[in-house]
């Protein structure tokens, strides 16, 4: 199941308002020493050495593609041991993508216990072991591709490592129904899912990336669902990887679309919109924050007191992430009310041009996009050659007649700012007369005009691009 995200009004500014080296396994042979939480699970069991042993033989049989695993005088578990080490399997991150999650089996009445399991393939099984090694390894391909383009390293940190997967993963993968979303190979492969196909294919990368991870399923907003339960250097978090692919913006390939809302949360806030299922597999409470996305960021958290330089600092491809707790939704609407013009400026938008702003949220992360035309980050209005110094066109002429007078400085305060650039905007607009300092210190370009050549100017210069 996927989730909506709402987007809130869009706000229309006038331009004249005053307002590696070492890289990580690429395939399950790389880590048959793994931990499988599911599988560790089953030695807690009463009959948890019996339990583990037919996890075993199962995972070994499905991995051969074996119709009939065989477990009569292998070991000794009943029906319902069965479904356990089963639910186990299913959960565990194994990669058996050519699996469904169904079965059959036989037991013996005399005993109860099972003689034969029989599983059910899907169609990426194939008819014969070729078809399935080629599956196999068009899968292992595409895993190493997301891990590469990830830019994984045994180095990095669990959390690093963690989030680069998640990223890739959203970026690559589309929400959509097909004959595979529900299974890796659809996610990594196909790069088509729902959130079982998100879900293991997350799951798996972890694996790769030696990061312990497991599938819960349950419900989200009345529908079935599921997501992962994730260790980070030895605490367990929910992360939902499929609530963090925004609906509508799929394909762009940017990091900026995504939404960490659900990324390594506790019980108590994953629990206020999803429901675990009832499951034989006991799973460890959710309570740390450490390896938690905005714990890791806490200057995306927004506060009254942040600046527009703070805001304008978080922008990345025309966008800024910032989580506002609800309580302080209203603050966040009259920040951005306040300031919103001074933010367009220090971002570095050409402010005698249309300017908006619209908002998507999800949960409390709300993502700003800036909607406007974005000056040119370096593109100096004289040839950089310092070593010509008899240039006749020089830029700093102006301020020679009179060196009391500061360029840029309309307002007259000692400083060049967002106070002036307001000046020089009325000013070109025909809303105020210029006084005489003013037709000096706002003639930055020195064509002896005030025009909108000067107010890009003065823009850079607030946003630290020009220095005069």
């Amino acid at each position: 199941m996927q989730r909506n995200i709402f987007k809130l009004a869009s706000l229309l500014l006038a331009a004249a308002i005053l307002f590696g080296a070492l890289p990580v396994a690429t395939s399950a042979d790389d880590t048959d020493d793994f931990e499988f939480y599911g599988r560790s699970y089953l030695a807690t069991h009463v009959n948890g050495e019996e339990l583990v042993k037919a996890y075993d033989i199962i995972s070994e049989g499905i991995e051969d593609r074996l119709d009939n695993i065989d477990l009569e005088h292998k070991v000794s578990i009943n029906a319902d041991e069965l479904a356990i080490v089963m639910e186990a399997y299913f959960n565990d991150p194994t990669g058996h993508f050519w699996i469904d999650q169904g079965y059959s089996f036989a037991s013996y009445p005399s005993t109860g216990y099972v003689a034969y399991l029989l599983p059910a393939y899907n169609s990426l099984a194939g008819s014969d072991e070729n078809d399935l090694e080629k599956s196999i390894e068009t899968f292992e391909n595409a895993c190493e591709e997301i891990l590469k383009k990830a830019g994984i390293r045994d180095n990095m940190t669990e959390y690093e490592k963690e989030r680069r997967i998640h990223d890739a993963l959203v970026t690559r993968v589309t929400y959509s129904e097909n004959i595979n979303a529900h299974n890796a190979y659809g996610a990594v492969v196909g790069r088509v899912a729902v959130c079982q196909g998100y879900t293991l294919a997350f799951n798996y990368l972890l694996r790769l990336a030696g990061i312990q991870s497991y599938t819960v399923h349950g419900m989200a907003g009345n529908v079935a669902h599921c997501w992962s339960l994730v260790r980070i250097d030895g605490e367990y978090y929910q992360t939902d990887v499929t609530w963090a692919d925004p609906v509508g913006m799929e394909d762009t390939g940017m990091e900026t679309d995504i939404f960490y809302s659900y990324f390594n949360i506790t019980d108590d806030r994953m629990f206020t919109d999803h429901a675990p299922g009832l499951s034989a597999v006991i799973l460890p409470e959710c309570t740390a924050t450490a390896a938690n996305y905005y714990v890791n960021n806490p200057q995306c958290i927004f506060s009254s007191d942040m600046t527009p330089k703070d805001m304008a600092d978080l922008v990345k491809y025309e966008m800024i992430r910032v989580r506002v707790d609800d309580k302080d939704f209203n603050d966040f609407q009259n920040w951005l009310s306040v300031n919103a013009y001074e933010l367009f400026s220090l971002a570095g938008y050409d402010l005698t041009q249309p300017l908006s702003y619209s908002i998507t949220y999800l949960s409390e992360e709300y993502h700003l996009f800036l909607i406007g035309t974005r000056l040119e980050p370096e593109i100096p209005d004289e040839p950089d050659e310092p070593d010509e110094p008899d240039e006749p066109d020089e830029p700093d002429e102006p301020d020679e007649p009179d060196n009391n007078y500061k360029i840029g400085d309309l307002s007259g305060d000692g400083s060049v700012d967002a106070k002036d650039s307001n000046i020089l905007l009325r000013i070109i607009a025909g809303s105020a007369a210029p006084t005489e300092e003013q037709l000096i210190t706002g003639d930055i370009n020195g064509d002896g005009e005030l025009n909108a050549k000067d107010s890009n100017l003065m823009k850079r210069i607030i946003a630290g691009s020009l220095i005069i």
